[in-house]
C-alpha cells in the first residue's frame, strides 16, 4: 500500500472524527437569553452563538436544529434524542430571541414523513400542539409560497397553512394544473378546500416517493362515520 493511499485515508479518517466531535456526543449546546453558548467537553473551548446573528433556524432529521445566518451557512447544530423535544426547542426559540425566525424554517418538512409533516403544517395554523408561541403569519406564509424560486417543501406547506388558517389564497390555487410541481398540487387537494384538485392530484401523485403515494392514498380514504350516542343502547318502546 503506497504512502498517497495512508494519506488519503488518514485524512477521510480525520474527516470523520471531526464531524462525530462537532455533532455528538463530545460537545454541549445549551440556549441563554442571548444565543447558543458551546463548550466542548474533551477540549474545553467555548465559543457562542448570538441571536443577532441567527437568520433562521431548521429542523433536520427531525431531531436536529441547524442555526443559520444571512447567507444560509450554519452556523451550529443542535441534535436531541427525540422529534418532540426538538420541535420543543424550536417552538420556545422565537421566545428567547425576541422575535420571529425564518418562516421557511417553520415550514421545512425536515425529515418527517408526508403525514407527519402536514400535521405540523396544520398545528401551527391553527395553533394548538407544541408549536405554540411560533411566530408565523400568513403573509409570511404568502410571500413563501408565492416565491418561485422558494424551497418548493416550503412552497407547497405554506400553501397548506394558509387553507388550514382559513386564508387560501385563491389566486395561487387557481394556477395549479398538470404543469404544476405534484408536491405543490398534492398537498393542496388535501388541504380544507381542496377537493376540486383531487383528481388533478391523483395523476400527479405517482411522480412523488412511493412512501408519500401511500400517505396521500391513505389521506383520501373514506373515514368511518362516528358511533352514534345510542350505539350499544337498548331502545325502550311502551306498548
Amino acid at each position: 500500500m503506497d504512502f498517497s493511499l495512508w494519506f488519503w485515508l488518514a485524512v477521510a479518517a480525520g474527516t470523520g472524527v471531526s464531524e462525530i466531535a462537532r455533532r455528538q456526543p463530545w460537545i454541549s449546546r445549551k440556549f441563554d437569553r442571548g444565543g447558543l453558548r458551546v463548550r466542548h467537553w474533551l477540549t474545553g473551548r467555548r465559543s457562542y452563538v448570538p441571536f443577532t446573528r441567527i437568520a433562521s433556524v431548521d429542523v433536520e432529521r427531525a431531531n436536529t436544529l441547524a442555526l443559520k445566518d444571512q447567507r444560509g451557512q450554519v452556523l451550529a447544530r443542535v441534535c436531541y434524542f427525540s422529534p418532540d423535544a426538538c420541535f420543543a426547542a424550536f417552538a420556545e426559540l422565537p421566545r428567547l430571541a425576541g422575535r420571529p425566525f425564518g418562516a421557511g424554517s417553520a415550514l421545512a418538512r425536515g425529515g418527517l414523513d408526508f403525514e407527519g409533516w402536514l400535521r405540523r403544517i396544520r398545528s401551527l395554523a391553527t395553533q394548538r400542539g407544541p408549536y405554540r408561541g411560533t411566530d408565523i403569519e400568513p403573509p409570511q406564509a404568502l410571500a413563501v409560497a408565492s416565491y418561485e424560486f422558494a424551497p418548493l417543501t416550503e412552497r407547497a406547506a405554506a400553501l397548506y397553512y394558509l387553507c388550514c388558517a382559513g386564508q387560501p389564497p385563491k389566486s395561487l390555487l387557481a394556477k395549479l394544473d398538470g404543469e404544476s410541481p405534484p408536491l405543490m398540487v398534492v398537498v393542496a387537494a388535501l388541504a380544507p378546500g381542496g377537493e376540486a384538485l383531487v383528481p388533478l392530484a391523483e395523476d400527479l401523485v405517482r411522480y412523488l416517493p412511493p412512501e408519500d403515494q401511500a400517505a396521500f392514498r391513505k389521506a383520501r380514504e373514506p373515514r368511518p362515520a362516528p358511533p352514534s350516542p345510542d350505539a350499544g343502547r337498548g331502545i325502550w318502546t311502551s306498548i
